[in-house]
């Protein structure tokens, strides 16, 4: 109810109200502000996926869909309504089959909630008010979380009138999932009439069809659009860039290889030099100086955000009593003072910074980024197993964290970037780019260490949370997680945050759709290597 709909209300019928107590969702996975340039990274490097986009087969199926959808486009009564509905029943049965198998996608929940056999019998039809709700709920390979944005990306699936076209490219792999479903499935589950099945009878889809096992034509299809479209002129520069950046991971792992997960971004976060010879080479150095910031910032980010997570479990501690901000700063510089040996021996934030600075000896940074003491991912680590098991150290780690994100951007500091590279040290400044942060800390450099606390609590913490926690509550969600209260600060949620993990980078799902239409290879420990 509006509030000049209550005003009438109480002007018609004056008087007192007994009304329910007031519910607001609580929301804000990004309580600071620091996604957005994460995500433009992640974007600007790693375009057509996403961090769900782990295996090639959805590309091809919902390519087929669409084309055996297509087949009754010219029968009389075929509205594009009608042939939504026909995409949804092929992807249903697709979904239903692996659930039954062992092997659920996304959206289980609302597969096993509508798609059930009818009361009394072994048998379901795809029409009534089950599968209608279904349609309404489920999660689709094309959804914007899901294949969707992939998929047409990577150029399977074009929009058309509302409806969607095949690339002509897609159409070997097409064909050759058609023919195993042709030669395996009746062919009145494809019809234009919703037929009734035996639930059984869908365990042969997932069986022949298995999400993880594509045909040799859906590998050659999937690897054409996904890396070998690339090395065209003519091809986009999304296309382009990626083909970059697998190039790049692939000159990595010739020098390096095989390496997990976490060895690519060690790689990838020290800037290294580029040995392979195969690619174009000035566009390998712009992913591999857009990554080298991606990883970087991961750490900004998380750091932040642990912090956060620090200061509301301190705000807990007192019950319905607010904090000032002294008492959160100081707190913070003495348990650094505990735990960090640097931090301690420090006399001011200049000195501090460059002992971090310094630690990288004859490396040099962003090389230093790498090294056990100073590497993003080593911290990013530590940042996560003291959300919940070492909570006291989280103040110091954080100090160092800023002073590793400090050394790599003032490696970076006043350069001229090539054309095509995200400006990640000075863009979005709304969202606290590394070059803001740099200059800040820079002007504390005189000031004794317990300075570095109010800038960081009281502007990236507070500020930020309070700023964005403004600007987006207009959809009625409760985001605010701490408050002003007299002098000081309270927590205004029942509990703290629950913990906070870097942005997924999408590094892991590129390496796995890699692998899987052989550019990489990759052991049953999941260490990469060149194929």
């Amino acid at each position: 109810m509006r509030l000049d709909e209550i005003d009438r209300s109480l002007d018609d019928a004056p008087g007192f109200r007994v009304v329910g107590e007031l519910t607001l969702t609580e929301s804000g996975v990004d309580p600071i502000g620091l996604r957005q340039l994460n995500l433009d990274l992640m974007d600007a490097t790693v375009p057509g996926i996403n961090n769900v986009t782990r295996y090639i087969r959805p590309y091809t199926f919902m390519a087929w869909a669409w084309w055996r959808a297509a087949r009754y486009a010219q029968r009389k009564g075929m509205t594009p309504e009608t042939m939504h509905d026909l995409v949804a029943r092929y992807e249903a049965m697709y979904a239903w089959s692996h659930s039954m198998v062992g092997s659920p996608f996304r959206g289980e929940v609302t597969v096993r909630r509508y798609l059930n056999a009818e009361p009394g019998t072994d048998t379901f039809t795809f029409s009534g008010p089950n599968w209608e709700r279904y349609k309404k709920e489920r999660t689709s390979f094309m959804a914007p979380t899901e294949y969707g944005p992939s998929i047409k990306a990577l150029r399977f699936l074009k929009p058309e009138d509302g409806m969607f076209g095949w690339a002509e490219e897609a159409l070997p792999a097409v064909e050759a999932i058609d023919a195993i479903i042709s030669a395996s499935l009746p062919a009145r589950f494809f019809e234009l009439d919703p037929p009734t099945i035996r639930v059984k009878e869908l365990e042969m889809f997932a069986e022949v069809l298995h999400v993880d096992d594509p045909t040799d034509a859906e590998v050659e299809v999937f690897r054409q659009l996904f890396y070998e479209v690339g090395c065209s002129n003519r091809a986009w520069k999304e296309v382009r860039r990626r083909k970059a950046t697998i190039d790049l991971l692939r000159s990595i792992l010739v020098d390096e290889g095989p390496l997990d997960i976490d060895g690519v971004r060690r790689a990838l976060s020290k800037n290294g030099a580029i040995v392979s010879n195969e690619g174009d080479l000035a566009e390998m150095r712009k992913s591999a100086t857009m990554l080298c910031h991606l990883q970087v910032r991961q750490l900004q980010r998380l750091a932040t955000e642990t912090l956060m997570l620090w200061v509301e479990v301190f705000l807990s501690e007192t019950s319905n009593r607010s904090r000032s901000i002294d008492d959160i700063t100081d707190h913070a510089h003495q348990m650094s003072r505990l735990q960090d040996a640097d931090y301690a021996n420090s006399g001011s934030v200049g000195e501090y910074m460059e002992r971090i600075r310094a630690a990288a000896k004859d490396k040099g940074w962003p090389a230093g980024a790498a090294l056990p003491d100073t590497g993003v991912v080593e911290m990013m680590h530590a940042l996560q197993h003291a959300q919940y098991s070492e909570r006291p150290r989280i103040p110091a780690l954080v100090a160092r964290s800023v002073a590793i994100v400090r050394a790599v951007t003032k490696e970076f500091e006043g350069r001229d970037l090539p054309v095509g590279v995200l400006n990640a040290i000075e863009g979005r400044p709304d969202r606290m780019p590394m070059g803001l942060m740099t200059r800040r800390i820079d002007a504390l450099s005189e000031r004794p260490l317990s300075a570095l606390w109010r800038e960081v609590v009281e502007r990236w913490v507070i500020g930020q949370h309070v700023h964005w926690s403004a600007v987006r509550g207009g959809d009625g969600k409760k985001r605010l997680r701490i408050g002003l209260e007299g002098d000081g600060w309270m927590l205004v949620r029942k509990q703290p945050s629950g913990g906070f993990a870097p942005t997924p980078d999408r590094l892991w799902t590129l390496l796995a759709l890699g692998t899987a239409c052989g550019i990489f290879t990759t052991s049953d420990e999941w260490m990469f290597d060149v194929a």
